[in-house]
């Protein structure tokens, strides 16, 4: 597989970090029975068809080895943003028949975009706590080269970031009306993203930073959505709160409180996602030693404002961005 022998052949080094967090995992035990969508998975995995087929930083990474007019057929899945939605469908596919194997897929996704050679497996999963998962796989690295593909710059930097960044916001679209309101998926993603941004090697912080906070903006369009209909809710039940006890359509009242009812259920859930990134990732990463991972930090601050200043155009977030005004590090506060 071209993806894995580009990561192979490109190492990254450690970078300290002065900041701990207290990981806590929350596993819950209502998971689906072992399956073999599994072992069918990770057979699928071992062929170059299936990282090209269904891995959008690996049709980048394979396109990026081709000059300009060859075989067309690799190159017109990373020009097409639909080809994102395939990835992720497939794999919510094999989340609904299999919930561990679907989470070990999407955390294992996260461990090679930080260009780590080893992998969550099954066994692992079960039996370890996320920092000793991630003690594990810090082992695997190769700490004689600093680059990951993150750090990568030009066209190909720039294109892996894309991808990375339309993988995780199809992941909350195509999940909004379901998956995301589980109370497993998203919880353990973050809770292991959370865990790899306190790692002192520079590739799982800065990648998982990336990503997370990726999420987090994906996650602003779904709570206002959310609060939009909350909103329409309320006047729709007050409407018909305020008819003739003789006119009111009791049916139609209950089906709106039903609705209320769920509608607070997501927004809770929403919230409880939101503070865990922002104390869990961001509190300490916008600070972080490497000025990329604090800009990426600012950048999507910036969009959090932007589609909910309801909750963060407030002094409570406006201070970050007065404080790193002043970051030494030249260019990084205009």
């Amino acid at each position: 597989c071209l993806l894995y022998s580009w990561l192979e052949s490109d190492g990254i080094s450690d970078s300290g970090s002065d900041f701990e967090l207290e990981l806590k995992t929350t596993k819950r035990k209502r998971l689906a029975k072992r399956s073999p969508v599994w072992k069918h998975a990770h057979a699928l995995c071992a062929t170059p068809d299936f990282a090209l087929r269904c891995n959008p930083l690996s049709l980048f990474l394979h396109t990026s080895r081709h000059p300009r007019g060859s075989d067309a057929k690799h190159h017109r899945p990373v020009r097409e943003r639909r080809e994102g939605g395939t990835v992720v469908d497939e794999l919510l596919d094999c989340y609904k028949e299999d919930q561990q194997a679907g989470l070990l897929e999407l955390i294992n996704f996260v461990v090679l975009t930080c260009s780590c050679k080893g992998m969550v497996t099954k066994e692992m999963f079960e039996s370890m706590e996320n920092a000793y998962i991630i003690c594990q796989l810090t082992k695997e690295f190769n700490e004689d080269s600093p680059s990951y593909p993150l750090s990568l710059v030009g066209v190909r930097g720039r294109r892996f970031r894309e991808g990375l960044t339309e993988f995780v916001s199809q992941l909350v679209l195509r999940s909004q009306n379901s998956l995301l309101f589980d109370g497993y998926l998203f919880p353990s993603l973050v809770s292991f993203l959370t865990g790899l941004s306190d790692s002192q090697v520079r590739s799982f912080r800065h990648t998982s930073t990336f990503t997370v906070m990726k999420l987090m903006s994906a996650l602003m369009g779904v709570a206002v959505s959310v609060a939009t209909q909350l909103d329409v809710n309320r006047r729709q039940w007050d409407l018909e709160r305020s008819k003739t006890v003789e006119s009111r359509a009791v049916d139609r009242l209950e089906e709106l409180q039903t609705l209320h009812n769920e509608l607070l259920e997501g927004q809770t859930e929403l919230n409880l996602l939101v503070n865990s990134i922002i104390k869990g990732v961001f509190v300490h990463r916008y600070r972080d030693i490497v000025p990329e991972v604090r800009v990426v930090c600012m950048e999507e601050l910036g969009v959090w404002i932007f589609r909910n200043p309801a909750t963060f155009l407030n002094d409570a977030h406006l201070k970050y961005l007065g404080w790193m005004l002043h970051d030494k590090v030249g260019g990084r506060s205009g």
